[in-house]
C-alpha cells in the first residue's frame, strides 16, 4: 500500500474510533 492509502486507513480508523 502507498503513504496515501495508509494515511487514508488510518484517519478512517482514527474517525470511528472517536465516533464511540
Amino acid at each position: 500500500a502507498t503513504a496515501d492509502d495508509l494515511k487514508a486507513k488510518l484517519e478512517e480508523v482514527g474517525a470511528k474510533v472517536t465516533l464511540k
